[in-house]
């Protein structure tokens, strides 16, 4: 599971894999991903530039969990939990 983090809003969103959180990454921002293009890349590079929010997998997920105070830290271990919520609740199998 890998998840994008807005530094400004604080929102997070979950994708199994992480071509697909950037992707979604893509269409927010309205990056534009070139033909055989790696939207992976074309994030990484858009967020050194524009250091608005961070990808992440669930382990550095758990560990900026542990890291936060503890109102900080429930209220981020929330954000992910409803991240993966909404994205098993958007899922087809």
């Amino acid at each position: 599971m890998y998840f994008y983090y807005d530094l400004e809003d604080h929102s997070v969103f979950a994708a199994p894999r992480r071509g697909a959180v950037a992707r979604q990454v893509c269409t927010i921002f309205d990056l534009p991903i070139s033909e055989g293009g790696n939207p992976v890349e074309v994030v990484l590079a858009f967020l050194d530039d524009n250091p608005r929010g961070i990808m992440l997998n669930i382990s550095a997920a758990f560990e900026m969990i542990v890291a936060a105070d503890k109102d900080e830290a429930q209220d981020l271990a929330q954000s992910f939990r409803d991240a993966i919520e909404l994205f098993y609740e958007n899922k087809r199998f």
